[in-house]
């Protein structure tokens, strides 16, 4: 707290009556890198009106590059300790990131099934299945110290494209 109320150039005091818990203060910087870093990738009103093809490829590309992109995954890697041995921690870092990108994601879903366009059983299941066909290879190798497949703009497109496809080709209605 010493070396944080340093750099904010303020006292313990005035950041422990802003912040009366560590999870609180830790809640406030994920929500405002969470602004910095990936609210401007996501999604708004306007896309949630689009068919699955076109909404899905967005916000495909979104959740892939801001996987592949080096500075929030530093971030992450950095949190990983200590969100293991919090699991108030790790909560509030889900609900101020990843799972913000999963309740657009889920909001979605339930209208198409709502209009009948898709047929999910069980949207949980299918919001994981589709962000891991995104993402799931390239996390696999970074996670191991390999460069992530695919890199250029193209290949991204085209990786989306195909896991959209496939996911759509399993849920999309006859």
């Amino acid at each position: 707290m010493d070396e944080i109320a340093r750099e904010a150039k303020t006292s313990k005091q005035t950041i422990y009556a802003r912040f009366p818990t560590k999870t609180a203060l830790f809640a406030a910087v994920l929500a405002s890198r969470f602004r910095q870093v990936a609210a401007p990738r996501l999604l708004g009103a306007k896309e949630q009106e689009l068919p699955p093809e076109k909404f899905l490829h967005q916000l495909g590309v979104v959740l892939l590059k801001g996987n592949l992109d080096p500075e929030p995954r530093r971030f992450s890697e950095m949190l990983r300790t200590a969100l293991h041995h919090s699991p108030e921690m790790a909560e509030t870092f889900w609900n101020n990131g990843p799972g913000l990108g999963r309740a657009a994601l889920r909001a979605y879903l339930l209208e198409q099934i709502r209009l009948g366009v898709l047929s999910i059983p069980d949207v949980e299941i299918g919001m994981e299945q589709f962000v891991g066909l995104i993402v799931g290879g390239a996390v696999f190798r970074i996670s191991r110290g390999m460069p992530p497949l695919p890199q250029q703009e193209k290949d991204i497109a085209r990786w989306v494209f195909g896991c959209v496809e496939l996911f759509l080709s399993f849920y999309r209605t006859r």
